[in-house]
């Protein structure tokens, strides 16, 4: 149901958002002007690269428009009292659907014996035959109960809170991006606030550093051998130094298509074993938000965008407001989790976003008062 809703029929989240839309354009309600100047600051980042060459214009008005939707999302809960919308009892629900998936998943595919084998991609082929989560939304989808149960351990026997936190885990283990992010917020979380911004802000850097000293010293180019994904950020970086703006919003598809020629003189960046060696393919996907930007938008772009979110979300991982802070977990795990999948500016990423931005500004108006 959750994959079909946010992941697998992506017309049917369309059509939500046009209606979503048409209601608020009927409910005569005004915008704050802050939620405007956010979301309009993000609009302003992805129109940096209109005169690229292979700028998506199709591609940019999508994204204007779900970003319009999530403005409105963000200003409904902002608007509405919290006796009527709490993340708590949303993700208690989506918690128990959640629940039944997966006991009902490991019943029916053989899902136990591959996880005591340690088979994760059969056992996501299972769960994905079962219930049509992939691999990558089955992550996604287990952030929520992973993180509902860390917080509230309070309410659980420690014995039982450390079983379901291992199970969920054991689960999630093989998906690496979640895997990636989750270890990045871990981090982040053992500083006082005040470090918070800088161990956040130098992960960023760091793995951008990272990428550009493995490129520059031959000594180092085994490591490419061991994840095609590398290769693909190496790709990226090489892309971005020809294009200072980038090579265009939503165009890196057209692009990689035109370009495959010239793609293929970086098949060294890949590893040998998946057969890149021939030079009769390479992938045309980055799988990596932040890469993707990087080659799309350009490096400028693409770092002040993560900078805004960064700063956007550790502003709040440490108020002590339950929604707030619930779902800026959430989105900081996912901001470091696009280093190695698409998940930025996807519907899941709109729906998680909008929702901590509303209750940014609820928690923010609310102690003004």
């Amino acid at each position: 149901m959750i994959s079909t809703l946010f992941f697998e029929i992506t017309s049917f989240f369309y059509y939500l958002a046009f209606i979503v839309a048409i209601l608020f354009f009927f409910s005569n309600q005004k915008i704050n002007l802050h939620l405007i100047k956010l979301y309009g600051f993000i609009g302003f980042l992805l129109l940096g690269s209109v005169f690229s060459p292979f700028f998506d214009f199709k591609f940019f008005l999508n994204a204007i428009g779900f970003l319009f939707v999530s403005m409105i999302l963000s200003h409904f809960i902002l608007s509405y009292n919290d006796s009527y919308i709490s993340s708590n009892y949303v993700i208690r629900i989506i918690n128990l659907i959640i629940t039944l998936i997966i006991i009902v998943a490991l019943i029916f595919t053989d899902g136990l014996y591959y996880l005591s084998i340690f088979d994760f991609n059969s056992f996501y082929l299972g769960i994905s035959n079962f219930t049509g989560l992939t691999k990558q939304s089955f992550g996604f989808v287990l952030l929520f109960p992973l993180l509902y149960v860390y917080y509230n351990k309070i309410n659980y026997n420690k014995l039982i809170y450390f079983i379901i936190i291992l199970v969920i885990l054991l689960f999630i283990i093989g998906v690496r991006s979640i895997v990636f992010g989750l270890i990045s917020v871990f981090l982040i979380s053992l500083f006082r606030q005040r470090l918070k911004y800088t161990i956040a802000y130098s992960i960023l850097f760091f793995h951008i550093i990272l990428i550009l000293i493995l490129l520059n010293y031959q000594s180092f180019d085994f490591i490419f051998q061991l994840d095609p994904r590398w290769g693909m950020q190496a790709v990226s970086v090489f892309t971005s130094e020809k294009y200072l703006l980038g090579i265009g919003l939503g165009g890196w598809d057209e692009y990689a298509v035109s370009n495959l020629t010239e793609l293929l003189n970086y098949v060294e960046y890949f590893p040998v074993w998946l057969n890149y060696s021939s030079n009769s393919y390479i992938p045309t996907t980055l799988e990596s938000s932040l890469f993707q930007l990087n080659a799309e938008m350009g490096t400028i772009s693409t770092i002040i965008l993560y900078c805004y979110f960064i700063y956007l979300i550790v502003k709040n991982i440490s108020i002590p407001y339950y929604d707030l802070k619930f779902f800026s977990i959430l989105n900081l795990v996912l901001i470091y989790a696009s280093f190695y999948q698409d998940i930025l500016f996807q519907p899941i990423w709109y729906i998680v976003f909008s929702i901590m931005i509303g209750f940014h500004f609820k928690y923010k108006f609310q102690h003004k008062q």
